[in-house]
């Protein structure tokens, strides 16, 4: 497995996993994508992004993102690398540069970064990330707390479990992962 260098970059630690799939003589799955990740181009243009998020909107804005049309954004996989002022940051940023959005993004909660939930899979699993380089760093317990420090609301707030249970109600949900 590679050494994770920039955890700022969470799209290219699934690509490194991914290009040493592909890599394999008969691999589970081709994924075509992957070298778009893994060039020097797409790392430094990557840096720049997790630097400023604000380049990012005026990039997109260049590509015709237009801000004033209701927009909504998914942003998977990061909080819990970066710390309270960086999501709030982004956050604000958003609010201030976007007229009428939502958001949807996952998180963990403080019990998921601190090893404390109780659920040795759960905290095995953290460990894991951790000892690859891509410790987690951040959590939220209190996610109408954080919407009010960004000026935002929250319009739902759904766990894992509640997913878990409308979607599969005949199965058994075996680990506390999903509402943490």
């Amino acid at each position: 497995m590679p050494e994770i260098q920039d955890v700022t970059r969470t799209a290219f630690i699934v690509a490194e996993y991914r290009a040493q799939e592909n890599a394999e003589q008969k691999p589970l799955y081709r994924d075509p994508i992957v070298p778009l990740f893994l060039s020097k181009q797409t790392h430094q243009a990557a840096d720049r992004v997790a630097a400023d998020f604000l380049r990012l909107l005026r990039l997109l804005a260049a590509n015709g993102f237009n801000s004033d049309l209701p927009s909504y954004v998914i942003w998977e996989g990061n909080t819990m690398y970066l710390n309270r002022p960086e999501v709030l940051k982004v956050l604000t940023d958003l609010r201030n540069k976007v007229v009428n959005f939502a958001i949807s993004f996952d998180y963990f909660t403080e019990a998921v970064i601190n090893y404390a939930t109780g659920d040795e899979r759960i905290s095995a699993f953290t460990k894991h990330f951790a000892d690859m380089g891509a410790p987690w760093t951040f959590g939220i317990d209190d996610l109408d707390a954080l919407a009010v420090d960004a000026g935002l609301i929250v319009a739902d707030n759904v766990k894992s479990a509640e997913l878990f249970r409308n979607f599969w109600p005949n199965r058994k949900l075996d680990a506390k992962w999903y509402d943490n």
